[in-house]
């Protein structure tokens, strides 16, 4: 399915309105299911806020990457880099190292 939703926002002129629209279908999904969890924690929010920030920018990357290649190249390095920059990023923030076999992986 992820792939399919980023062959349809490659293949239209409307990106950004496609990637939209797509983002608004989740959000609606997720809103029912919210009904029945509780709210996150204070303690939470800094985490919700960086992960906004994180997400818009990855958005906002991957549409100008398809605007300038090839689905066949951008989609595989977008999907490929954040277990790369999940790992770097719990190295360097959290202090957690991989072992070989992880990195092989």
């Amino acid at each position: 399915m992820h792939a399919s939703w980023n062959a349809l926002v490659k293949a239209n002129g409307d990106r950004l309105s496609d990637a939209g629209a797509g983002d608004l279908l989740l959000q609606r999904a997720g809103g029912g299911g919210a009904a029945f969890v509780p709210l996150p924690s204070v303690a939470s929010l800094p985490f919700l806020l960086v992960s906004l920030i994180v997400h818009g920018f990855y958005y906002a990357t991957l549409l100008g990457a398809y605007r300038h290649g090839d689905l066949s190249q951008v989609y595989p390095i977008a999907r490929g880099a954040a277990p790369l920059m999940v790992a770097l990023g719990a190295w360097a923030f959290a202090g957690e190292a991989m072992s070989w076999q992880g990195w092989l992986g």
